[in-house]
């Protein structure tokens, strides 16, 4: 294949205006929220499903995406404009918000966006579950959407025409191998009516990124002999709270770690 190469412009006389990529990394360093960026892969469970998440795979969680491979780093976070083409006050804005990331951490399509000194609080209704232990006894958990921080309510429903019971601090507990997972004193079950409970709880803000609007952003610097060349600017992602993007649907009591000693 032949490629011609155009005309360039006479460029003699006109200033030459750049940004300058430094100040930009040292505004996210000095301002951003310190993070945890993992990378996300699609599983490859999809393959053998028809393109579909196995739902009992626990690489995935049933989401169909795994997360590895966590840097520390600092993000600079901000509110989505109403004037772009997310629409305001719709299901396409709930959670959005745009992070700045520095170029060096590379970061694709579903990474995850962990904010490490910053909490928020959700609230989920989970059916109990049980695994059989040695010696005839039963595990009784739920896994919830985040790592849990710390437990403000738990509730169990006594039907409709009766108040809602909370169940006492001394009747659960968070789980020590596993923080997406609260486990439970075999009294609540005999005390359900419909096997389900509801809690209350603090967790790290997360995000997944949804959309990267410039993919490419980049400047021009002076390299050492006086020339021109290309440096990669901070990148802006469009991410999203990460219980309106991923919800693991399998027990959560084996997820296998990914995650390996590897550099990007």
């Amino acid at each position: 294949m032949t490629i011609r190469t155009t005309t360039p412009p006479n460029l003699s006389g006109y200033s030459n205006p750049e940004f300058d990529k430094t100040l930009f990394d040292a505004s996210i360093w000095q301002k951003g929220y310190d993070c945890f960026v993992d990378k996300a892969i699609e599983c490859p469970c999809r393959g053998g499903n028809e393109g579909h998440a196995l739902p009992s795979c626990q690489n995935c969680g049933g989401v169909g995406w795994v997360f590895m491979n966590p840097v520390a780093t600092k993000a600079i976070i901000s509110g989505i404009n109403r004037d772009t083409k997310y629409k305001a006050w719709s299901q396409e804005l709930m959670g959005t918000v745009n992070i700045t990331l520095r170029d060096i951490e590379k970061s694709g399509f579903m990474d995850r966006v962990t904010l490490t000194n910053e909490e928020a609080i959700f609230s989920e209704v989970k059916k109990i579950r049980q695994k059989e232990l040695e010696g005839d006894e039963f595990l009784n958990f739920i896994f919830l959407s985040y790592q849990i921080k710390q437990v403000e309510d738990v509730f169990i429903f006594k039907g409709g025409d009766q108040k809602l019971e909370r169940v006492t601090d001394d009747k659960w507990q968070i789980n020590p191998n596993n923080k997406y997972s609260l486990l439970f004193n075999d009294s609540v079950l005999s005390d359900l009516v419909n096997n389900t409970v509801s809690v209350r709880y603090r967790h790290n803000v997360q995000y997944n990124v949804l959309d990267i609007p410039n993919v490419i952003r980049s400047s021009n610097i002076i390299n050492r002999v006086g020339a021109l060349e290309k440096t990669k600017l901070p990148n802006q992602y469009i991410a999203r709270l990460a219980h309106y993007v991923v919800r693991p649907r399998v027990d959560g009591t084996g997820i296998l770690n990914n995650t390996e000693d590897v550099t990007y």
